[in-house]
């Protein structure tokens, strides 16, 4: 799985997008953020989401949380050099890729959906995504 991957990024979809601006939130508030990235494939159309989800949380206290879906078509020629038996592998470095798309994505779309809110002060913080995954994601049809 040394061969090139070719994709191409097809759309973004965002699935869920709540605030809870019941939560109060003020300079010395001290928040909570958790993120998580859910892969699936698509053996048809050769088609990987990568779903980014965000928790923004105050005390345990939902204050943001939402969920991006990232598509991403890739290429036949990638997908044979990607199939080990039965199973499609995404390699790591991939894996990493799409998230981080998906996260930088989540980034500007958080910050244009609470402008104008009292939300509006929250800047999802960059993440480095390199070290969250530590095996290939592995999809049997």
């Amino acid at each position: 799985m040394e061969d090139q991957i070719f994709y191409r990024f097809i759309k973004l979809e965002l699935s869920q997008f709540a605030t809870f601006e019941s939560v109060n939130i003020d300079e010395e508030s001290q928040l909570e953020l958790s993120s998580s990235f859910r892969f699936t494939y698509d053996f048809d159309d050769n088609i990987v989401c990568c779903a980014t989800t965000i928790v923004i949380a105050k005390e345990t206290a939902p204050v943001l949380k939402t969920e991006l879906n990232s598509y991403f078509n890739i290429q036949p020629e990638s997908v044979a050099s990607m199939t080990e038996g039965d199973c499609v592998v995404l390699p790591i470095g991939l894996m990493t890729q799409f998230a981080s798309l998906g996260y930088g994505a989540m980034r500007g779309i958080i910050y244009a959906k609470t402008m104008g809110t009292p939300l509006e002060k929250i800047i999802l913080p960059p993440n480095d995504i390199q070290n969250i995954f530590t095996a290939p994601a592995k999809f049997r049809k």
